[in-house]
């Protein structure tokens, strides 16, 4: 569905998820050079915010930097891609 379409002005992507480990159904990722295994982070915002803009309550973003310094929703939502 394109943008247009969907009559949508604002987007909040949040990862819910509880911590586990990941691959779920084996000890580890076979074919993966990086990381044998993941675990998966608790509740976490995966995209960029000001936390000035909250109040008690703020997102809390990725503890990796390989996904907290990426704005995930600007990198799915960006110019020309047609969703």
């Amino acid at each position: 569905m394109c943008r247009g379409m969907a009559a949508v002005n604002s987007v909040y992507i949040m990862g819910l998820m509880h911590p586990e480990r990941r691959p779920e159904t084996s000890a580890t990722y076979p074919h993966n050079p990086v990381r044998t295994f993941w675990m998966v982070e608790d509740a976490r915002a995966n995209r960029h915010f000001d936390p000035k803009r909250y109040g008690g309550i703020k997102p809390r973003p990725s503890d990796f930097a390989c996904l907290a310094d990426t704005d995930w929703t600007r990198v799915s939502f960006s110019p020309g891609r047609d969703l």
